[in-house]
């Protein structure tokens, strides 16, 4: 009995080892589970905050054109506001210009009718083409210069004796 204790013994010992290794083993091979799980986890979690960074990046430059756009787009909108004003501006004063050149027309048309009734000769760019060899041009020049314009004194000797 005392053999069969020890080899009971020395089987149990032998048993203890080889549970042991074989639990070393399995701790090692779950270890090397554990490990390469993790470093696959890892991976994944580096290439989601890689590709977290580049869409940033990329939110940020189409941020950036996005507000340099409409920094654009206000300007221009200002300056078409602006032009728009000094265009409605232009129409208004070219407006006021039209009437008052319309109001001046009706008088000299007026005046005009009024000396024709009478018999009076109108005297106006006929009197500066009169026997001019360069025409209107020849008589306006005299006349800036305010030089006695002899064409036009003839010109007026015919209208009174017409």
């Amino acid at each position: 009995m005392g053999e069969d204790t020890m080899e009971f013994e020395a089987a149990r010992k032998e048993f203890a080892a080889e549970r042991e290794t074989f639990n070393a083993e399995k701790q090692g091979f779950l270890w090397r589970k554990w490990e390469q799980a993790c470093e696959r986890t890892n991976r994944e979690i580096k290439a989601a905050r890689d590709e977290v960074v580049r869409l940033k990046g990329e939110k940020a430059k189409e941020s950036d054109e996005h507000e340099r756009a409409v920094a654009l787009y206000q300007k221009r909108e200002s300056e078409y506001e602006h032009r728009l004003a000094n265009l409605e501006k232009v129409v208004a004063e070219k407006t006021v210009e039209s009437k008052a050149s319309e109001i001046l027309a009706e008088e000299i048309s007026v005046n005009c009718k009024w000396l024709l009734a009478r018999g009076v000769p109108l005297l106006g760019g006929a009197a500066y083409n009169s026997g001019r060899k360069d025409g209107y041009g020849e008589g306006r020049v005299v006349a800036a210069a305010k030089e006695k314009d002899y064409h036009f004194e003839l010109y007026k000797e015919d209208c009174t004796t017409a």
